[in-house]
């Protein structure tokens, strides 16, 4: 009777033992796919060395024979130490340091001042073995205003993990990388696509890169600019200036230029184009509206004077490639008791035919502007509410000249003073 009690309080204790485990069962999460497996605690790998081999670099070309830019490969490898062995893993990382050679449009040659900018960017990654790569690229911006261009250089770093070590495998970094300069900016023959005729210019620049080692990287930028369709005719493949000259000739100060034309047909020739410089003005008169002074008459005293620019518009020209260019310029005289201007005009000319541009000869020291000459006269006397007056008209002369002719041209301004007094 005892055994059978015996056994019934083993079987009991199995069932509750077994219901205890299922139930432990169903609690358990999940187990993590492709766990990372738990590091030897008792003699974990090391990495007891590291290094990269020797560096080799080579020109890239594509089919054309243009150069792409330089090549440059090594290797990279690491030693791993566990229980008294060690293994090297070595990888070979590839380098691009691209030139630049492209061809742009623009709607004008207005490059301004080139400004710069280094970015980065991941292009991608593979995997040797426990060694996963990783391709990256530098980016060195150059902004011109109406046109950008970009040197890429990729670079490849590699990181080894086998689960149980982890290590940065030793790489070449790009460093200071730096202009060599401004752009140069060059003329070069124009040509077309069969259907539109282009004027251009070639972006010439470079920079320097350390990877290792200077490297010199070059930007070849063709911009090209409408010019004209062929159906108009022969077009100009290049122009140059040859001569441009400043003299008076029966008292008139010309200004002339010579370009000389190589045309699309084959011909060539030369022509001269030249311009009267002369300056003009107009009385200004401001007796309507009298200056008032409640004070005795006393002729105006000349403080300070100075001359600015008012006005600059493009007029007509007989020449479709000479710009004509008027300013008016004021000659502002500060006096004791109010401001008064004399006005003149004068025309600059430059020459653009799509191809070369150029400035007319202008005087280097400019327009020549002196007060001359004022004059203080009496005009009438008077009374109204506010008592008695007298009238004077002042008159304000000024010259205007340039040295190279000697032609002086005289600009009058007169106002009307009313003194109460």
């Amino acid at each position: 009777m005892k055994t059978n009690k015996f056994w019934s309080i083993v079987a009991m204790v199995a069932m509750v033992a077994s219901m205890a485990i299922f139930a432990s069962c169903e609690k358990d999460p999940q187990p993590t796919p492709n766990p990372t497996p738990t590091p030897d605690p008792v003699n974990p790998p090391e990495v007891v060395d590291k290094g990269t081999g020797s560096v080799s670099s080579s020109m890239v070309t594509n089919s054309a024979g243009d150069t792409l830019g330089i090549g440059i490969a090594y290797t990279s490898w690491i030693k791993i130490q566990k229980d008294g062995e060690e293994k090297t893993v070595e990888v070979t990382l590839n380098n691009l340091l691209g030139n630049v050679d492209t061809t742009v449009y623009v709607d004008d040659f207005d490059f301004g001042d080139c400004q710069t900018n280094i970015s980065y960017q991941k292009r991608g990654e593979r995997v040797e073995g426990a060694v996963t790569i990783i391709d990256s690229a530098l980016i060195y911006t150059v902004n011109c205003g109406n046109t950008v261009f970009e040197y890429v250089m990729t670079y490849e770093t590699a990181v080894y993990d086998d689960g149980t070590t982890r290590a940065v495998m030793p790489s070449h970094q790009l460093r200071n990388v730096r202009n060599s300069g401004a752009p140069e900016v060059v003329t070069v023959e124009s040509d077309d696509d069969g259907t539109n005729a282009y004027t251009r210019r070639q972006i010439n620049h470079s920079i320097v890169v350390n990877l290792g080692q200077d490297y010199t990287l070059n930007a070849r930028v063709k911009a090209r600019k409408f010019l004209q369709p062929l159906s108009q005719g022969a077009y100009i493949k290049m122009s140059s200036l040859t001569s441009s000259n400043l003299e008076v000739v029966n008292g008139v100060l010309n200004s002339s230029i010579t370009v000389h034309y190589r045309w699309s047909n084959g011909n060539e020739n030369d022509e001269t184009y030249t311009r009267e410089l002369s300056i003009s003005g107009e009385e200004i008169r401001w007796v309507d509206t009298l200056f008032v002074v409640n004070g005795p008459v006393a002729e105006p005293n000349l403080v300070s004077s100075e001359v600015v620019n008012v006005a600059r518009e493009v007029v007509d020209d007989v020449s479709p490639y000479v710009i004509a260019e008027r300013y008016t310029d004021h000659w502002n005289g500060h006096y004791d008791v109010f401001d008064l201007y004399n006005e003149f005009m004068y025309t600059k000319y430059s020459y653009n035919d799509g191809v070369m541009q150029c400035e007319f000869p202008f005087p280097s020291d400019g327009v020549n502007v002196e007060p001359n000459d004022t004059r203080f006269e009496y005009n009438s006397r008077g009374s109204d509410d506010n008592g008695n007056y007298t009238i004077f008209f002042f008159e304000s002369v000024v010259v205007t000249w340039f040295t190279s002719s000697g032609f002086r041209h005289s600009t009058v301004s007169v106002i009307g003073m009313k003194f109460y007094g």
